[in-house]
């Protein structure tokens, strides 16, 4: 190929014998990397005895296995080989199976930067292809086609997770990507996501991805086991029961207690401890009361303050801490702001 040469095997990918003078699409499986380009021509010769056996045409570079006898594999490379530029380029988006940067482009099938620019428009006018990305140093794009079926699975994913766990926001995005689409950076992922975003398929929030107009629906048995549940941490707000009686109340649905943090109902303030948001709101205002008129305040004149125990005074007060609302020096806390008189999770 030009002065480089390269030991490797020739793979006839649509027939088992090539005889003289015939030609055929091959794939060359070499023993190291070269250099080469679309149009490239190259012949190949017979080590030993050494003899030339034959030549052709580079029609696709990028080192892409292809499977023998395979029909779509036949056309798509005869695509290449003889088809218009649009309908080569085309066929490279195709067979990439995911978005294809303009550059990359440009390097797999020979055409300038000016010309694949044309050759995109024209596409993207014909609804072909579908920009998912412009960074403004390139351009990703993927078929229309292929757009399309990842939307029906994204469709179809999201509404048996949605069915499987209707409490729930969503489904993590991260989880999402690694289990359909892990082959895209985290990047193109994010494009799509706001692709389909803009165009009412789906919500956002935060880190979770749902179908739009997905609503989180209490069932009447549910709603009354919240009734319940928030009943008996009003009960004592500075004093609030334990883990096991919250979830009990809850029905020992782990969902459900996930919903009633996300709700804003309960705030989970150390690793065994949950208040109401409104005792935390409460807590606060009259700590944050007394530290303005004292400066400082100890683990025990919090606990009097609040009417409670040590045991449910300090992860309250540590809480705070990691809020950013207080600072603590020694066995006391000071006050590090004054921001606001309610404390949001």
């Amino acid at each position: 190929m030009g002065t480089k040469e390269a030991f490797g095997r020739v793979r006839l990918l649509d027939r088992d014998e090539l005889n003289q003078g015939d030609t055929a699409l091959v794939q060359l499986d070499l023993e190291e990397p070269i250099v080469a380009a679309v149009h490239d021509r190259f012949v190949i010769r017979r080590y030993s005895p050494i003899a030339t056996i034959g030549g052709g045409e580079i029609i696709e570079v990028g080192g892409r296995r292809h499977r023998r006898m395979r029909q779509e594999v036949i056309e798509g490379l005869e695509r290449k080989l003889t088809g218009t530029p649009s309908t080569r380029v085309a066929e490279e988006l195709r067979s990439a199976k995911k978005p294809v940067a303009l550059s990359e482009l440009v390097g797999r099938t020979g055409f300038s930067e000016e010309e694949m620019g044309q050759i995109l428009n024209e596409l993207e006018e014909a609804g072909e292809i579908e920009v998912v990305l412009s960074t403004g140093k390139d351009l990703f794009v993927v078929p229309s086609s292929l757009q399309e079926e990842w939307t029906e699975e994204l469709h179809e994913t999201l509404e048996k997770y949605q069915q499987r766990y209707p409490l729930r926001s969503g489904y993590s995005k991260e989880e999402l990507r690694t289990r359909l689409w892990k082959h895209l950076t985290p990047r193109l992922f994010q494009a799509l996501l706001d692709r389909w975003v803009e165009q009412g398929e789906i919500i956002v929030d935060g880190q979770n991805v749902a179908l739009y107009g997905h609503r989180i629906r209490l069932t009447e048995e549910q709603q009354r086991q919240v009734q319940e549940m928030m009943r008996i941490m009003e009960e004592k707000p500075f004093s609030p029961p334990g883990i096991e009686d919250i979830q009990d109340a809850l029905g020992n649905d782990l969902d459900l207690l996930q919903y009633c943090i996300q709700q804003g109902l309960l705030v989970k303030v150390g690793e065994e401890f949950y208040f109401s948001q409104d005792a935390v709101n409460q807590a606060w205002n009259l700590l944050e009361n007394y530290l303005k008129d004292h400066g400082q305040v100890t683990i025990g004149q919090a606990r009097d303050i609040l009417n409670t125990s040590r045991r449910f005074c300090l992860p309250l007060l540590e809480y705070f801490d990691r809020m950013r609302k207080t600072r603590r020096v020694g066995d006391k806390r000071v006050l590090l702001s004054g921001l606001g008189k309610n404390i949001s999770t």
